[in-house]
């Protein structure tokens, strides 16, 4: 480990840590410049939100959005019966009509695009 990263504290430690690694992986950087830069980010991090507190999700959200569509397209292949798409997923039918509906009209937003301007 960078000197550097040995006198950070915890939280930014641990997310200079993370953008090295990410570095690593992505970029295929060598160790020292991908600690280097991992450092710079997670200081430039703490320097543009200090003194703010911050929520973290756990990204549900987009594990969600992804499932919904694999269950949209389940449900398609499946010739629209709900029942072996909700077992599939293990969730209710309900649960299921639900999430596809949501997935078909996010689909559909996508595909249509705005009306007007500052849409999706």
């Amino acid at each position: 480990m960078s000197a550097n990263l040995d006198r950070l504290a915890t939280f930014t430690r641990e997310l200079a840590e993370f953008a090295a690694r990410t570095l690593r992986e992505e970029l295929g950087l060598p160790e020292d410049q991908a600690i280097d830069l991992g450092v710079k980010i997670a200081h430039g991090g703490c320097q543009e939100f200090k003194g703010e507190i911050i929520y973290v999700p756990k990204d549900k959200m987009a594990a969600i959005d992804a499932r919904d569509l694999d269950m949209l397209a389940a449900y398609i292949a499946a010739g629209r019966d709900i029942v072996p798409v909700a077992k599939q997923f293990d969730v209710c039918v309900q649960t299921a009509y639900r999430r596809i509906r949501l997935a078909e009209a996010a689909a559909y937003a996508q595909r249509q695009g705005a009306l007007f301007d500052g849409g999706p």
